[in-house]
């Protein structure tokens, strides 16, 4: 499997210029540093997530051991520090530290090693990058101490390309994306993926996506004992803003499932996968085990165990690249036909 992560930054808040909701919501699904300083806002497609402040960045779990990573994602540039000579677009991290970064100055676009004080491995030249615009920017690395490349897209057209040093730490790979601000900009995000090459699909370059939301809208096996307010399970968990533990459903009992139908998703051409997500956390506090849960046609495929001894809500992904039921890419038919849930092992 190649693909790694999605991310619509659909799910962190309704309020336009307002501040990420539920607090902590995007620290109980990236590693998050200055969250308060982060903001909802327009997106390049529905809404997305303002940086506001100097130092604030969130970060992916480890999710890759390959030496290629490829990112992408929409981005405005509304900078308040246009002419800064370090400020962040991105950050592939090591797992020893900052290992390739992506900045921009004054309209162009740099490759680093390390963080921002690091090597320049390349830059572009008249690029000529416009504040109040919407960009769509990719980053490709290979990690290596000695035969490294990087390749910079920006609308689809190979900007900046280029080889060298990029193992910083010799670790061979890089484990984490990281979204990064070293200076106060009011840019926004948008559309995130990641990927690495060791699939036969998604390995390369994604283009300009979108990534689409669909949340419950029908009981499927839902059978979870506890379930408030709506006697409708789906109604308890498709909150557009989670509110936590007003609604939920429960239980702690093997084979117990909350399977749903979702709302459909019109307009799309093409699917390269779905990325799951589940917001839960355990009463007790002592560690608890669930399993995310696809099924099409007549085929269920089930995740490998996920384990959270949480007692606060914490949001759990689950990339599922190809339809099960055929072992191919998924289609918009297939998509909206599919059920999705979790299940207690």
């Amino acid at each position: 499997m190649s693909l790694l992560w999605l991310d619509s930054f659909e799910s962190y808040g309704t309020t336009i210029g307002g501040a990420p909701s539920p607090t902590g919501i995007i620290g109980s699904k990236y590693v998050a540093t200055g969250e308060n300083y982060l903001d909802v806002d327009n997106g390049f497609a529905g809404r997305g997530i303002e940086i506001n402040s100097s130092g604030v960045r969130f970060t992916t779990p480890a999710i890759n051991t390959d030496p290629t990573l490829i990112v992408g994602f929409n981005y405005y540039l509304n900078s308040t520090s246009y002419d800064r000579t370090n400020k962040t677009l991105i950050n592939l991290m090591q797992p020893s530290g900052y290992g390739v970064s992506l900045y921009h100055y004054n309209g162009e676009v740099y490759v680093r090693q390390g963080a921002y004080n690091g090597t320049i491995l390349g830059n572009t030249t008249g690029l000529g990058l416009q504040r109040f615009t919407w960009y769509h920017i990719e980053l490709k690395v290979f990690c290596d101490t000695t035969a490294g490349t990087y390749e910079v897209k920006i609308g689809g057209k190979t900007v900046l390309n280029g080889t060298g040093n990029t193992d910083k730490y010799t670790d061979t790979y890089f484990d984490r994306v990281r979204l990064n601000n070293e200076w106060t900009s009011k840019d926004i995000f948008d559309n995130l993926y990641v990927c690495n090459s060791l699939g036969t699909v998604n390995n390369n370059f994604l283009g300009n996506i979108q990534v689409r939301v669909a949340r419950p809208d029908l009981d499927d096996t839902a059978n979870f004992v506890t379930t408030t307010p709506s006697a409708n399970h789906y109604a308890n968990t498709n909150d557009e803003v989670s509110d936590e533990n007003t609604s939920y459903s429960q239980d702690n009992t093997s084979g117990r499932r909350e399977l749903y139908d979702h709302s459909t998703i019109t307009g799309l051409d093409s699917v390269i996968g779905i990325n799951q997500n589940a917001r839960l956390r355990t009463n007790s506090g002592v560690s608890e085990s669930f399993k995310h849960l696809t099924k099409s046609g007549a085929t269920e495929l089930a995740s490998s165990n996920v384990s959270t001894a949480n007692t606060a809500y914490f949001t759990f992904t689950n990339i599922v690249e190809q339809d099960p039921n055929i072992s191919a890419a998924w289609t918009p038919t297939t998509v909206n036909a599919a059920k999705f849930g979790i299940e207690l092992p």
